[in-house]
């Protein structure tokens, strides 16, 4: 259920709001594509994508975007 927020909410606060949930956002896809390279061993997924393997690239975008979808509704709540 979405809350919106009070409308004495500064701009300040708004501003601070969205920075830490942005930061937020990013750890969780940092550690969603640290969970995916630890769980798919068995293929270097740096050296793939180093080599221009565009499966692989499709692959991790694809993971991605997935994560941001769900880190997003998490921060939205």
């Amino acid at each position: 259920m979405f809350i919106p927020l009070l409308a004495e909410t500064s701009l300040a606060t708004a501003a601070l709001a969205s920075v830490v949930f942005g930061l937020i956002g990013i750890s969780l896809l940092l550690v969603g594509y640290f969970l995916f390279d630890l769980l798919a061993r068995r293929i270097d997924v740096q050296q793939e994508l180093a080599k221009g393997n565009v499966a692989v690239a499709i692959v991790v975008g694809a993971l991605l975007i997935s994560v941001a979808y769900i880190a997003a509704h998490v921060v939205i709540g």
